[in-house]
């Protein structure tokens, strides 16, 4: 048995970003037969709200997992400066809840820069093998525009942190795309590990009753998006494409979600831009039904010359069998994998007027929605298996642990 040391800032029960594969990976490994020890933040995302009563150092026992929860702020606006302040608060009340726990190995979760820094001094500074799982690079998010208020000297200066973080440490890639710059920072061994799909089971009830449920006509052509509604997915684009398919009477958007881009849909649903229903984030065991609902779905991303990861929604998006329409650089994870895939369309990002013709390209033709959406469920299920995901990741971190430093 190893003892692994995890720290990241998002953890169950959060539904959505790197949440759900922390838990799952850390579950795996006790499941396995290891002690683990997961140091990680209140869910708050993706509502960017969470209750100020829970504001204190807490350890519970979940699935065979040592949780040990550290009170950190949460900004109302998730733009650099309030995420400056999470990071440093959730990095702060870290490092006494990372100094009292030994182990074997400790495994650091970026893109959260302050569970990697911790991560890093608790390994090193006890000379440990240090691992990262990199689902997300920030100085990429910020460089890009990915993080609203991120100047240029705020996104040079996070990325000098991320590499001082990479350096030396044994690092897991969910995306082809993080590669390149992490052998640059002086990654010891990389790993390539795709995500597995969060949507295995088959949708809990008819397809009328679901969109009955949620407010959707019975006949509507269903434009489906299902996951954060955050900034760096380019929901200006949808509402732009949405205005120039209001002619097209049966088209409705459903979107289901939420985040800080919600108030700016609800807005453009209420004045006629977009003909369209906005509903809160569903039940994880609801949201096969909910993709079960739309004919096509949407992954809107704004332009970037690094992909940020793969978005999980796009693994779920595939595993449910309805096509995609992907609004993304040529250069980035998302369109590389609906290409791959055959799952789907893709479209230049900022540009409604092809998003929309996609739409109703589809729209017209339903034998190749069929064909789409089958090759993205055989994909998925192939290529983002959770078995294999888990045991990957289970050989990697006892690998790890393996380790001695020199």
């Amino acid at each position: 048995m190893a003892r692994f040391l995890v720290t990241g800032l998002h953890y169950a029960p959060e539904p959505l970003g790197n949440a759900p594969y922390t838990t799952a990976y850390a579950e795996a490994l006790a499941a396995a037969g290891h002690r683990v020890d997961v140091v990680t933040g209140y869910p708050h995302y993706p509502e960017w709200t969470s209750d100020r009563r829970e504001w204190r150092w807490r350890t519970e026992l979940v699935n065979g997992v040592r949780v040990h929860r550290v009170p950190h702020l949460v900004p109302s606006t998730p733009d650099a400066k309030g995420r400056l302040l999470l990071e440093a608060s959730y990095g702060l009340a870290t490092l006494p809840e990372v100094a009292r726990r030994s182990a074997d190995a400790v495994i650091g979760v970026i893109p959260t820069l302050s569970g990697g820094l911790a991560a890093r001094l608790a390994g090193f500074g006890r000379r440990k093998p240090v691992g990262l799982l990199v689902q997300d690079l920030v100085s990429a998010a910020a460089a890009h525009g990915g993080v609203p208020g991120a100047s240029p000297r705020i996104a040079s200066a996070v990325g000098a942190v991320e590499r001082r973080i990479v350096r030396g440490a044994h690092v897991v890639v969910v995306a082809r795309g993080f590669e390149e710059p992490v052998v640059a920072a002086g990654a010891r061994s990389v790993t390539y590990a795709p995500n597995f799909t969060t949507l295995a089971a088959a949708p809990t009830r008819p397809r009328e009753e679901t969109r009955a449920r949620l407010g959707v006509a019975p006949d509507a052509f269903v434009v489906g998006y299902s996951g954060n509604l955050g900034f760096k997915q380019d929901f200006d684009t949808v509402i732009a494409a949405a205005t120039l398919l209001r002619d097209e009477p049966d088209v409705c958007f459903l979107v289901v979600g939420e985040g800080s881009q919600r108030e700016r849909l609800a807005t453009a649903i209420a004045d006629g831009r977009m003909r369209g229903v906005l509903q809160p984030l569903q039940p994880s065991e609801e949201v096969p039904a909910v993709l079960d609902a739309a004919d096509v779905l949407l992954a809107p991303q704004r332009p970037t010359d690094i992909d940020m990861s793969i978005p999980s929604k796009l693994t779920a998006y595939f595993a449910s069998g309805r096509p995609v329409v992907a609004a993304a650089s040529p250069a980035s994870e998302t369109a590389a994998q609906v290409t791959t895939s055959c799952g789907g369309l893709v479209v230049p990002p900022e540009d409604p007027q092809a998003l929309a013709e996609a739409i109703r390209s589809l729209r017209a033709q339903e034998p190749l929605r069929e064909a789409l959406g089958a090759a993205g469920r055989a994909y998925a299920l192939d290529v983002f298996d959770r078995g294999r995901a888990e045991a990957r990741f289970v050989a990697w971190a006892e690998d790890l642990a393996a380790r001695r430093l020199g």
